[in-house]
């Protein structure tokens, strides 16, 4: 299934929901809000991050009261490292990957310019191959 109506921040949501569905399998988890190219941390997130007690720098205040964004920046590593500038993720069904081999959607993933032409190209192809089952796909693209 291809979205074509859905909002930036619906998409976020879907994926912060599948991001914390697989973080809450792992030890050391630190669960954070995801909202745009930022992340929303907790005191206890950041004296797991940084260490008891430290304090954020202070780079711009933001329109909710007592927030800010800070200097501090986060790098996301995950199980196959870390994640860059201009990574494309993809979640998807079974329908999609009962349909393609992994080169095929690896080589789709890797030719197609935008992540939007990039899920519209996988589900096109899994439908061209039978689609037996539901072909749901959202491609990410980490900026």
């Amino acid at each position: 299934m291809v979205y074509h109506d859905i909002s930036q921040e619906q998409l976020l949501l879907l994926i912060t929901q599948a991001v914390q569905a697989e973080l809450q399998k792992r030890s050391r988890q630190v669960p954070v809000g995801i909202s745009v190219r930022h992340i929303h941390l907790t005191r206890d997130d950041v004296d797991k991050l940084f260490g008891y007690g430290y304090q954020l720098t202070p780079k711009k205040a933001l329109s909710q009261p007592g927030q800010f964004a800070c200097e501090e920046c986060l790098d996301i590593i995950g199980p196959k490292g870390e994640l860059k500038h201009g990574d494309r993720y993809l979640l998807c069904s079974d329908g999609l990957t009962d349909m393609l081999t992994n080169f095929e959607i690896d080589d789709i993933l890797s030719s197609e310019p935008t992540a939007e032409d990039c899920a519209q190209r996988l589900v096109d192809a899994a439908l061209e191959k039978g689609g037996k089952d539901n072909v749901t796909v959202i491609v990410c693209r980490i900026l």
